[in-house]
C-alpha cells in the first residue's frame, strides 16, 4: 500500500509522460469515455493500494475526489465499467505482447 501521497502522484505523472492513448483505430460501438491511459492509472492505483475488488476500487475512488481528478476521470466510473475495462485492457495488452514476441523470434 502506498502511504505517501506524493509518491503516488509522482508515479501517476510518470505514467502520463510515458503512455500514449490509443493507436488511432476507430472502434465499433459506443465511444470510450475513459482513455486507456486513464484506466491504466486507475488499475495502477488499485494494485498499489492493494484493493482486491472492483467494488472496493469504486468505493475508494468515490471517497477520493482529488485522486479522481488527478487520474483524469471526468466522472466516477461504475463498478461494472471498471471490471469490463480491466478485462478488455488485459486482453488487448496480452495480444499485443504475444505478437511482439513472435515478431522478435522471426527477426
Amino acid at each position: 500500500m502506498v502511504t505517501n501521497p506524493a509518491a503516488l502522484v509522482k508515479l501517476l505523472d510518470l505514467v502520463d509522460e510515458t503512455v500514449l492513448d490509443g493507436d488511432g483505430r476507430r472502434l465499433r460501438g459506443r465511444p470510450r469515455v475513459y482513455a486507456d491511459g486513464v484506466m491504466l492509472k486507475v488499475f495502477l492505483v488499485m494494485t498499489l493500494q492493494r484493493i482486491g475488488t472492483y467494488q472496493g476500487l469504486h468505493r475508494y475512488l468515490a471517497e477520493e475526489p482529488l485522486l479522481r481528478e488527478r487520474l483524469g476521470l471526468p466522472r466516477l466510473p461504475s463498478r461494472r465499467t471498471l471490471g469490463r475495462r480491466l478485462k478488455l485492457f488485459l486482453r488487448e495488452q496480452g495480444d499485443g505482447a504475444a505478437g511482439r514476441r513472435e515478431g522478435a523470434r522471426d527477426a
